[in-house]
């Protein structure tokens, strides 16, 4: 089985601004679809970090490129924790 989980864990701010640290692929894709904005699911930065999930989980993509694309995405829409 791949190893999911990222080397260093990604810090986001979700429901009324609970932290909550993601430290694996299929954690990323949960917090994709389910704390992040709806208004921005048709951004391609966040189009880009579910497909970068999907991939590694499918066993076709690199986990840290997931990472780097999910952390970007979280800067992008506001929900990334300092």
């Amino acid at each position: 089985m791949v190893n999911l989980c990222f080397s260093t864990p990604v810090c986001v701010l979700v429901k009324q601004d609970i932290r909550r640290t993601v430290s694996r692929v299929d954690e990323a894709a949960e917090v994709l679809l389910y704390d992040f904005p709806k208004s921005s699911q048709d951004d391609s930065i966040v189009k880009a970090a579910m497909k970068a999930s999907r991939d590694v989980m499918m066993g076709k993509g690199a986990v840290e490129n997931a990472r780097s694309i999910f952390e970007a995405a979280a800067r992008e829409v506001g929900l990334l924790a300092d």
